[in-house]
Formats: structure tokens, sequence, C-alpha cells
């Protein structure tokens, strides 16, 4: 935070002004610069990561979550999409059955231990994704039990409201 332009509150303000057209080329120099400008935020590579991954440039994706990760080991947002990438990834040479599992079991045990499974919605997110590791590592009986957690969770929250 000492650096000049490297306030997350700044960031995360101009990444709300991106965060509705992910394909946006200015999106994507946006962060290339907050990279050029904070190369120890874990959030810029994070961005930068998911816009590859929208892309459908899973290996770029992949390479930006794994710096990510090396910045800040307990970010569990990018632990989430690292997995979602090897658990379903459409390019089988980037799927890891056992890293998308170790990678979604980590993810939800630090999103649940820093209160950030504030919502069903996100809860269910992190569930679905550990659920597709599982299937990746063709343990799909605890596959099915989690799909059936989620869909459990989204009946319950849809009778609620």
């Amino acid at each position: 935070e000492d650096v000049v332009g490297c306030s997350a509150e700044a960031f995360r303000a101009k990444e709300r002004q991106f965060h509705l057209d992910l394909k946006d080329a200015e999106s994507v120099a946006y962060f290339e610069e907050r990279i050029d400008i904070c190369p120890g935020d874990p959030r810029a590579y994070y961005r930068m990561g998911s816009w590859w991954h929208a892309m459908e440039k899973y290996e770029k994706a992949m390479a930006y979550y794994d710096h990510a990760i090396s910045l800040n080991p307990a970010y569990s947002g990018v632990l989430r999409d690292r997995a979602s990438l090897q658990a379903a990834c459409r390019d089988p040479a980037l799927r890891n059955g056992t890293a998308a599992l170790k990678d979604a079991r980590m993810a939800l045990e630090l999103a649940s231990s820093n209160n950030e499974l504030d919502s069903e919605w996100i809860h269910r997110g992190y569930l679905q994704i550990l659920a597709a590791a599982h299937a990746e590592c063709n343990d799909f009986a605890s596959a099915i039990a989690i799909q059936k957690e989620v869909l459990e969770k989204y009946c319950t929250t849809r009778r609620a409201n």
C-alpha cells in the first residue's frame, strides 16, 4: 500500500468499473498496468487470470492464478478458481484432479474461516467446485453427495424467498 496507485480501495473502485465487461480490452490493459505498478499485488494477478480464463486462454489463466497464489497462498478466491480450471478445463492437459481437490478443499476451508461464505450463493459455488474436483478424481460418490448438498441449500434458499 506504500506504492503510489497501489491502494486496495482505489483498485477495487476501478475494478468495479471493468467488472461489467470483463472481455473489454481496456480491462486487460488496466490489469496489466496494475501489475506493472504493483507487482506484489495478488489481486491484480487474480483478475488478470480471470480475464484469460474468460478468454479461454487457460494456460495463461493458470500462470496468473499460480502467481497470485505464490504471493498469497491463503487467497481463497484464487484457489477456488484454479481448482475449477484444474477440475473442468476444456484443455485436458491442464486437468489435475488431485491438485483440484487440494485447492478446492483449501479454498472452502479458508473462505469459511475468513467468513467469506456470507451468502448461500457463494457457499454453493465453493461446494460445486469441490464436487467437480471429486468427479475429476473419479470419486463420484463424494461428488454426488456434495452436489446433493448444493441442491438442498438452493432449494432451502428458494423456499425461504
